[in-house]
């Protein structure tokens, strides 16, 4: 049966001996919970853009800020973001900000394909961080920006429910 966030499940146990009930069935009652992790992408108010123009791009990824009993732990984050063919990666622009001190991170930045990924292992209710980064808007070659066109940059995460490759992986929207 399909289980969702915020269901409730029942446990019920049942002592036997020599194929006889003894005593009376023990239930308990459970609350799946699951973690509720949010991206948001924001390019700091930047309404037009130039060729040759830097864009600084903030990510923030947090996880559900409501009870710890509502939500659990995320596990096993990972943030792509692909740069459109107008767009150019800064070398080593790519930063996490307020990662939480349990939780640790990796960045793997490709400047030839215009992509970065950032792994963090765990993201706890109500915690939040950051990843920023600068975008080059192109100014030569075939990729070249053009007067009055616009430029969608998206990024995407997934995660885990439990450590280590315990479930399949959940995906949020691409903002």
């Amino acid at each position: 049966a399909l289980v969702d966030r915020g269901d409730t499940a029942t446990n019920t146990v049942q002592l036997r001996e020599g194929g006889a009930d003894i005593g009376s069935p023990l239930s308990q009652e459970i609350k799946v919970v699951e973690p509720d992790v949010t991206i948001s992408k924001s390019d700091n108010g930047v309404t037009t853009a130039d060729a040759g123009d830097i864009i600084d791009y903030t990510l923030t990824i947090t996880a559900g800020t409501s009870t710890p009993q509502e939500h659990s732990t995320a596990f096993d984050l990972l943030v792509s973001d692909v740069l459109p063919d107008e767009l150019d990666l800064v070398a080593n622009s790519v930063a996490v900000v307020g990662l939480p001190g349990t939780s640790s991170e990796l960045i793997s930045e490709n400047t030839a394909a215009d992509s970065f990924t950032v792994a963090v292992d765990r993201l706890e209710p109500g915690e939040t961080f950051q990843i920023t980064f600068r975008a080059e808007v192109r100014d030569s070659g075939i990729d070249i920006i053009r007067a009055d066109e616009s430029v969608t940059n998206s990024a995407s995460l997934t995660y885990s429910t439990l450590p280590l490759d315990g479930t399949d992986e959940s995906t949020v929207g691409t903002p």
